[in-house]
């Protein structure tokens, strides 16, 4: 509560000082305007006031402003020493409570006192009920006395020996400090073998996942089915050879009729570079000049060709003379069917760049390259031939 009134008494002088300060300002600007007024009307108005008369209102005026400025010093050292005073009460208070805090810790100290002075009144008692026993019971200890030099004399007797023994023991304790170095040692050495054998267990982990998954790489080469064109002639007309329905196959790949004494045919021979069986079918090709080759079997009951492992088939393409009039400097760009022993189909395409041909001559200069091997996602069965 005084701090709360001793807040708003500060607020209200606070308040006070502007005013007071703006009421002396005012004072002097009215005494400077009446001190212009006068020496501005003094030649035009007939003064009846004398020499010392104005003398007197100026020393009048100057020691009022001089009251004013000593009552305003007045005023602020009056207001810093109840400042002072303020704070001066402020710790006067809390020292009071202070005192009276420790007053009351001294009433609580004296109280424990009286209590302890009544304890210890009563202890005295019992301490004097006690010496009387303790007098009859030195008679006794007197004669217990007696015996316990001799039961001391024993006592020293043992007592050399349990220091033999806690000789023996300190022996044995450093014995036991060094055996247990030399097992934390080992623990230690134990923990490393253990961290390298994790190392090496982590090691042989991954080499073994390394290891499986190049088996895994190795087995999908293994299977996935791939072949190279390893020989290529031209020819007019269909060999006889090709009468063998199981061993080699031939695609009529022009449109439309066309007579047997007019036919050319281009023969690949294609080579299963993998080692398991694969079948073969040939999906379609189309020269650089946009000429599409078409795919019609005669005689079969499939479209396809069954290559074993490490063996080569022959594929006949066959057509009227012009058909293949300007396949001279083209590449034609082919695409087959491959099916490995999974059903697993896969498509594999290459170029076949045309350098030279010639049926009359039997001339062919041809470079197959570009081969690519990936998945065949096409919804169909192939059907070996």
């Amino acid at each position: 509560m005084c701090d709360i009134e001793k807040k708003s008494q500060t607020e209200k002088k606070t308040h006070i000082r502007p005013i007071l300060l703006s009421i002396v300002i005012i004072l002097i600007a009215v005494l400077a305007v009446f001190a212009i007024l006068v020496h501005w009307l003094s030649p035009k108005v007939p003064s009846l006031i004398t020499a010392d008369g104005m003398l007197s209102y100026i020393g009048s005026g100057i020691s009022s402003v001089a009251t004013i400025l000593l009552a305003i010093i007045a005023y602020r050292q009056t207001e810093r020493a109840n400042s002072m005073a303020d704070k001066l009460a402020l710790q006067s208070n809390r020292f009071a409570e202070q005192a009276n805090e420790l007053s009351k810790q001294a009433n609580r100290a004296a109280n424990k006192a009286n209590d302890l002075a009544e304890e210890s009144y009563r202890a005295a008692q019992q301490s004097n009920d006690l010496a009387a026993q303790s007098n009859a019971a030195a008679q006794k200890s007197n004669e217990l006395a007696a015996q316990s030099n001799e039961a001391a004399k024993k006592s020293n007797e043992l007592a050399m020996r349990s220091l033999e023994m806690a000789d023996k023991s300190n022996e044995l304790a450093t014995q036991s400090n060094k055996t247990a170095e030399q097992s934390n040692e080992l623990a230690r050495l134990s923990i490393q073998a253990s961290q390298q054998a994790n190392e090496l267990t982590k090691q042989a982990n991954e080499t073994s996942d390394r290891v499986l998954k190049l088996e895994e790489e190795q087995f999908k080469m293994e299977i996935r089915p791939f072949f190279l064109v390893t020989d290529w002639e031209v020819c007019k007309a269909v060999p006889a050879e090709f009468e063998d329905k199981r061993r080699t196959i031939a695609y009529q790949v022009g449109v439309g009729k066309e007579q047997t004494d007019n036919r050319v045919a281009l023969i690949l021979e294609l080579t299963n570079t993998t080692q398991s069986y694969e079948i073969v079918r040939y999906s379609n090709a189309t020269s650089s000049n946009g000429k599409r080759w078409g795919l019609c079997v005669s005689d079969r009951n499939g479209i396809s060709l069954g290559i074993p492992a490490g063996e080569s088939r022959k594929f006949c393409f066959y057509s009227d003379e012009s058909f293949f009039a300007d396949i001279e400097g083209k590449t034609v760009s082919f695409e087959f069917v491959l099916e490995n022993r999974f059903d697993e189909r896969y498509k594999e395409s290459f170029d076949l760049v045309v350098m030279r041909f010639n049926w009359e001559r039997k001339d062919c200069n041809i470079n197959p390259q570009g081969y690519e091997i990936q998945a065949f996602t096409e919804d169909h069965k192939l059907v070996p031939g």
